[in-house]
């Protein structure tokens, strides 16, 4: 990221940069990267499903590589993951 303190931005970097998505190496890269991401996604949530107790719920909103886990507050006041 260019701060505005520094002036000019580098030419060799933004050269190397655009060379780079010329040749299609970023959206290669964006998919590689995509695909990998739902892997470790859903990999996360059949292990919350396999062995969370009963009662933990989880969310993943479409398009989004995050997870939200829920669980009841008695498993945080008790101490006790037994539904």
């Amino acid at each position: 990221m260019k701060y505005v303190s520094t002036g000019a931005s580098a030419t060799l970097p933004q050269l190397a940069v655009a060379e780079f998505v010329a040749k299609g190496h970023y959206e290669r890269h964006v998919r590689f990267a995509t695909r990998q991401y739902q892997r470790q996604r859903d990999i996360m949530i059949s292990w919350v499903q396999r062995y969370f107790p009963a009662g933990a719920g989880i969310s993943y909103p479409q398009g989004s590589f995050c997870c939200g886990l829920s669980y009841p507050l008695r498993w945080i006041v008790c101490g006790s993951t037994s539904a």
